[in-house]
């Protein structure tokens, strides 16, 4: 899980990729963690 909080002014949009790249979804098997998960939830508001 990653959080990211923003002061709302400029948007929340650009902090989407700099929130992604926080992420990292463990690996059943041998190798690197995934960088992109299946599901994205966002509150806004």
């Amino acid at each position: 899980m990653a959080v990211l909080l923003t002061a709302g002014q400029a948007g929340d949009n650009p902090q989407l990729l700099p929130l992604l790249e926080q992420v990292a979804v463990a690996r059943s098997g041998p190798g690197h963690p995934r960088r992109r998960p299946d599901r994205v939830i966002a509150r806004t508001g």
